[in-house]
């Protein structure tokens, strides 16, 4: 028996529409930095991809009637199987709130109650998809630093990663935090001007560090000697006013001949204990050099997204009202069929997982332990 019959404003169809409309609008008002770079692309769940692995060789250079020497093999490829998680989260509707929406529901025609119902309505949605969203944000980025770790409810995944080459995965010889030895500038430039470019051909114009990370490199010495240098003066002790971030950051790209991003996004979790705690997207302590030009090319990365399950079994045990077979990330309501308690629950899931294509095409610094 499919649960809303009767409410119009707990319609799961309504809600999932809410759902799919609010994505759009809360890009914009709640950027999800690498969320927004990588195009979602929808997939079976044993689709197979295909990766070109080995060593290509130069062809040798042989006299007419010559025989040509034949290799081994000159590559080979490799297939890679996508096994998709589910990304889910619920709300809950307790007995005070269900009271309020069914006495609210005998006064619809009154402007202040039904717009009530709609602000409640909206509020579930977008925090619904905003967990969600969050959730692939912070994937993708983990994907970007090629080292996930997650331990929540069972699932437990420990340094996961995307196959990175490991010169790509540098830490500085000196933290940024100490200002007198390190060598942040020195540190970038050698992955974005020697490693990438002469032993993968990649070209790296954009590095994404937090505040922190940002503010310790322009108080190093290093920095400040390259500014004067820079600048052709030479600034006494406190003259150089690094707390100017956007003059600082301008300056860093002119010698860098880098884009600076700065990138502080968060979001809340739950622990398995029931406690609150808010994490960082990217660790302070990272930094990532990536190319402007991979932003949303699936050549590079992409977020596969797959049919939710649960809009498979809605319709076979008329339960959900979702509406059909669907990609994520999709919302709709149950509750319990036995009433103990008489509850409802709204939830929101998605089934996808980041791929990284061109293991190459991010690389990551990590700039100290603080």
């Amino acid at each position: 028996m499919a649960l809303i019959r009767g409410w119009r404003f707990l319609d799961s169809a309504r809600i999932n529409r809410i759902v799919q409309t609010l994505a759009t609008d809360l890009e914009g008002r709640q950027p999800l930095v690498f969320l927004a770079r990588t195009p979602v692309v929808d997939t079976d769940d044993d689709e197979i991809v295909g990766k070109f692995k080995g060593q290509v060789f130069a062809a040798d250079i042989i006299a007419d009637d010559q025989e040509a020497v034949v290799y081994d093999t000159v590559g080979q490829f490799q297939f890679v199987a996508t096994n998709i998680p589910n990304l889910k989260m619920g709300s809950r509707l307790g007995q005070g709130m269900i009271n309020r929406l069914a006495r609210l529901r005998r006064n619809l025609p009154q402007t202040n109650d039904m717009r009530f119902l709609t602000d409640w309505e909206n509020n579930v949605a977008e925090m619904l998809v905003t967990g969600i969203r969050q959730r692939i944000n912070s994937l993708i980025c983990a994907m970007q630093l090629d080292t996930l770790n997650y331990n929540r409810f069972g699932i437990k995944l420990e340094n996961a990663n995307w196959g990175m080459p490991a010169d790509l995965k540098l830490t500085s010889a000196v933290g940024w935090n100490n200002a007198a030895t390190a060598t942040p500038l020195t540190d970038l430039q050698v992955i974005a001007q020697e490693v990438a470019p002469d032993t993968y051909g990649e070209i790296y114009n954009r590095v994404t560090m937090s505040s922190k990370a940002f503010r310790f490199l322009t108080q190093t010495t290093e920095f400040q000697n390259r500014i004067s240098g820079e600048l052709r003066y030479n600034f006494g002790a406190g003259q150089l006013n690094v707390r100017d971030a956007g003059a600082m950051r301008q300056l860093l790209a002119n010698i860098l001949g880098l884009e600076i991003e700065i990138y502080d996004g968060t979001y809340w979790e739950r622990a398995n204990g029931g406690a609150r705690t808010r994490t960082r997207v990217l660790p302070s302590n990272k930094v990532i050099l990536s190319n402007s030009g991979d932003d949303n090319n699936r050549e590079a990365m992409d977020f596969a997204n797959g049919v939710v399950t649960e809009s498979i079994v809605s319709g076979i045990i008329d339960e959900g009202n979702i509406g059909g077979e669907q990609f994520g990330p999709i919302s709709y309501y149950t509750g319990n069929t036995d009433l103990n308690p008489p509850d409802i629950r709204a939830w929101a899931v998605a089934r996808g997982f980041p791929r990284k294509h061109r293991e190459t095409a991010t690389s990551v610094l990590t700039v100290g332990s603080f």
